[in-house]
């Protein structure tokens, strides 16, 4: 009744009160005081009731226990107490045994179905005023935050330190932000969860990365003059799962965005977005004791081509880091903002369950260390974390480290090839090295990263 009434748009008394569940067997009752009307005021003759009610309804049964009652209310009342009120609201009592009764509920009583209903019905006959007013007799106690939600506050205090404000969005967002970042029709997050009843299409699917809260983020800063936006999210995505159990997978993820215009304090060149927001991700990264990620080349489609990098660890894709593509900018009509625009994103739901790397101390070194820097034109489908790597994977003791110093793309450099500065520290940890020692392991390391890269030297 009530959804015909519903669709039909029409709502009146009868609609109201038959959508909210009627007696059938009350019908009798109205049909005898109908009959006895019509024979007292108009002189009719009374006949024989004809009733067709081949299906009967079953009147409910409820159980009852003294324990439950007495727990619940709070008072010393026996069950033959709790018997004869309902009794006298109309309640049959069907079977009796100890500590426990069967009540068959009247048919006028849709109202009452399970348990607390019959205790609710004994309390208000009893009165809510003979109910002594009691605190609770057990303690609470704080049990205080679990690893992970310790771990996610120290990462909030980390980006903050980096001069990071915390954005907190909705996790409902609009659909079309899926058609605006150009994502692949078989990509994982193509598959949302729809809301039912959703309060506007604006909030009609569940996020199923926060990229999309954080570039609305950053639109509403911008509109309003901001210079400088960094922002990140600690917020849980939702996606479908293949489980039937479990239809929808949650996943806590963190994300960031990074924007500052030229010209401000802060603004250095705009090819350090890319750096700034990195090193920020790899401090993260770094904070929660992981050491063996890797970048590689993305190919998220709304990232920029040469700007973009996927964040794996043990060979599984976590998130990315990149610059915001053209395509993307145009799509969200903030192209005229010619600066580039930071962005990274990382599954933390695994990170956090990991146990904490136990720190270990580090003897400060007695002796002094060689350093042998290396000019390469290294192959554009070779990264550099290809080379650093390899350096750091050769067992020689007296490596101790090497990074990068410096990264060249533009003329005198041939096509196909960029330029790149590495350093290279050589110490050993009993004795000074001599420099022909020095230099025949460093010939060494050189030969190999020439052979493992397809690198020139410069």
């Amino acid at each position: 009744i009530r959804r015909t009434s519903k669709t039909l748009g029409l709502r009146t008394e009868s609609s109201i009160r038959f959508e909210r569940g009627t007696d059938i067997e009350g019908l009798i009752v109205a049909l005898d005081r109908a009959a006895y009307l019509i024979q007292a005021l108009a002189g009719g003759e009374i006949s024989e009731r004809i009733d067709v009610y081949p299906y009967p309804r079953q009147q409910a049964e409820v159980s009852l226990r003294e324990d439950f009652l007495r727990a619940h209310l709070g008072v010393d009342i026996s069950l033959s107490q709790a018997e004869k009120i309902l009794q006298n609201l109309g309640f049959e009592i069907k079977e009796h045994s100890e500590g426990k009764v069967i009540v068959q509920v009247p048919s006028y009583r849709s109202d009452v179905s399970i348990e607390p209903d019959l205790v609710e019905e004994v309390a208000r006959i009893w009165g809510y005023h003979r109910v002594p007013s009691l605190l609770p007799e057990t303690s609470i106690g704080a049990k205080g935050l679990t690893p992970e939600k310790r771990k996610l506050n120290r990462i909030r205090q980390l980006l903050m330190d980096e001069g990071y404000h915390e954005a907190i969005n909705y996790s409902f967002i609009d659909p079309v932000h899926l058609k605006k970042l150009s994502l692949k029709e078989d990509d994982p997050r193509q598959r949302v969860i729809k809301l039912e009843n959703p309060l506007s299409t604006e909030q009609s699917i569940m996020r199923p990365f926060l990229l999309p809260c954080l570039i609305d983020s950053l639109i509403r800063n911008l509109t309003r003059g901001v210079r400088e936006v960094r922002l990140f999210e600690q917020g849980k995505v939702f996606l479908k799962s293949d489980n039937e159990d479990s239809p929808a997978r949650e996943e806590i993820h963190l994300g960031g965005i990074l924007y500052i215009k030229k010209g401000h304090k802060l603004w250095q060149n705009t090819q350090d977005v890319f750096y700034q927001i990195k090193g920020v991700l790899e401090k993260v990264l770094q904070f929660l004791g992981q050491e063996d990620y890797e970048f590689r080349v993305s190919e998220e489609p709304f990232l920029h081509p040469g700007k973009g990098a996927s964040v794996s660890l043990n060979n599984e894709v976590i998130g990315f880091v990149g610059v915001l593509g053209p395509e993307t900018k145009r799509a969200y009509d903030i192209e005229h903002y010619r600066e580039d625009i930071g962005v990274f994103e990382i599954d933390l739901t695994g990170l956090l369950s990991m146990p904490e790397k136990q720190k270990r101390f580090k003897h400060i070194p007695r002796f002094p260390y060689i350093q042998r820097d290396i000019s390469l034109l290294l192959p554009r489908d070779r990264t550099v974390q290809d080379a650093i790597g390899y350096i750091k994977s050769i067992p020689e003791e007296t490596i101790e480290d090497a990074w990068v110093f410096d990264l060249y793309e533009g003329r005198a450099v041939p096509e196909g090839f960029r330029s790149v500065g590495i350093s290279v520290i050589y110490r050993s940890k009993d004795r000074t090295l001599t420099e022909e020692e020095a230099e025949a392991l460093h010939q060494k390391v050189l030969k190999g990263l020439l052979e493992h890269t397809g690198a020139k030297l410069r």
